[in-house]
Order: C-alpha cells, then structure tokens, then sequence
C-alpha cells in the first residue's frame, strides 16, 4: 500500500512517500508472509527518517493491526455460521420425510432428524438458518405426533423460531414467521399450551408480507383464513399458494403445491 503527504522544508514542501509491503496473517494472528516495510523518501531523493517518520511509523502499525483484527472478525464469523451445505442436506431430508413418508417410518425418520437439528443448534446457537430449520423440523415433528405429548416439541419449536427472528427481522425470509404462525394457530391455548389466534394472524400476515408470492406462506395463511370462517380469502390465497415461486433448491414447495392443489379441491 502506498500513502504520501507533504511536509514544509528548508527548501520548500516535500513529498513523502511509504510503501506498507502485504503481508498474510494466519488464523492464530501470527505473521506468515514476511515484515512490514516502510521507507520515506523526499522528492530530492534523501533517504532515511525524516520529520514525518513517526507518522509512518504509525501508519504501519495501524495497517497491520487492521489487518489482524478483519481477519479474527471474519474468523469468528465464520465459526458461528453453519456450512450452507450442511443445512441444505438437513431441509432436503426433512422435505423428504415430510412429503413422502408416512406412519412409523416418519416418525422414525423425525426422530433422527431432531437429534440432528439439535446438536447442529448446539454447536450454532446463534445462527439464524439453524434456528429455523430447528424449528420447521419440530414443528413437523410435533404435528406428527399430536396429542399433549406434542407439546414439548412444540414449545421448542416455538423458542427456537422466535430468536432466529430476534437474530434476522426477515425470518429467513418469511419461513421463520410461517412456521410460528401455524404453531400459534394449531396449539391449544392457555393454560394448556400457547396457542393464540391473534398471534397467529399477526405472524402469517407478516410471512406473507414478506414473500407475498411464496407457495408456503399462502397456503398456511389460507388454512387460517378458513378456519377464521373466511372462506373466500381462504380460497383467494390458496389459488395465490397455487400459482406460486417455488424457492431454488427447494423440492419440498413443488410437494407443497401439490398437497394445496388436493386442499383447494376438498374446499370449493
């Protein structure tokens, strides 16, 4: 990197230059690539230190102390993340046992799946993408289930979702939201449970606000609209859920789609 100033002299201003040489970091912090160098020239060509030497000196440690600290910001970004394949494999999984198995063997598969998403919450507790698969995946699970002995699952669905959206405001776009919506909506209310229709509102609202084309986001707003009574909404965002974008990537909206198409048939 280069920087230059000028500086008054006995002969008039002077032109100072300082070449910081490039140097690597590695993760421990330690210098791999060789020292930083720094030379002063004047425009008459004198070396050595001259009046603004303890300006370079500066310039270098700052240059090199930055260095540092971008490269441990980005180290510790980077632990606190999942790998993105690591969570894709989980959700294509988890679409799998959702859409294509039923009875023992889906419960089975549930049961694995939940270990998984919670050890990988463990190691990531504050990763906003974990978080939420952690909550899709029991709340499936949950459903599953059924009964009061669902309750558990639900519940930490429920924790798991909203502090992915204390972490990401746009709930991994809008599937945080969609996922909490159906679980205020589906679970019994107080002092059983938490269930809470306004709640549920509130949320699938703002799922939809936020991917107002999503085939999820319609879909689980219709089913609410129709248990509300407003069969017409219900039918107007199911069509909506129907004609919707599939997100890349995900097989689990085209099974989606399907299961709205058999839901718009058994309501008109």
């Amino acid at each position: 990197m280069r920087a230059q100033w000028r500086t008054p002299g006995a002969s008039g201003s002077e032109v100072h230059r300082v070449q910081v040489d490039s140097c690597e970091v590695d993760s421990d912090g330690v210098d791999s690539g060789g020292a930083t160098s720094v030379e002063v020239m004047n425009r008459s060509g004198r070396g050595g230190m001259s009046t603004g030497a303890g300006a370079v000196r500066i310039l270098a440690a700052t240059v090199f102390t930055l260095t540092l600290i971008v490269g441990a910001a980005a180290g510790a970004l980077a632990q606190d993340r999942a790998p993105e394949s690591t969570l894709f494999s989980l959700m294509q999984r988890w679409g799998n046992v959702e859409y294509e198995m039923q009875g023992d063997a889906q419960t089975r598969a549930f049961e694995g799946l939940e270990r998984e998403v919670e050890t990988l919450a463990e190691t990531y507790p504050d990763d906003p993408r974990v978080l939420t698969a952690e909550g899709v995946v029991l709340a499936s699970y949950a459903r599953v289930e059924g009964g009061l002995g669902a309750l558990g699952l639900a519940k930490t669905a429920r924790d798991s979702l909203e502090r992915a959206i204390s972490l990401d405001p746009q709930g991994q776009d809008g599937s945080a939201y969609v996922t909490l919506g159906a679980l205020y909506q589906r679970a019994p209310g107080w002092p059983i449970a938490f269930g809470d229709e306004d709640k549920a509102r509130e949320l699938l609202e703002k799922a939809v606000a936020i991917r107002p084309a999503g085939i999820d986001t319609n879909y689980y707003y219709a089913q609410f609209l129709e248990e509300q009574g407003a069969h017409g909404e219900a039918m107007a965002y199911a069509e909506r859920a129907l004609a919707g974008e599939a997100r890349e990537g995900r097989a689990s909206d085209e099974a989606l789609r399907e299961r709205v198409r058999a839901w718009i048939d058994a309501h008109r």
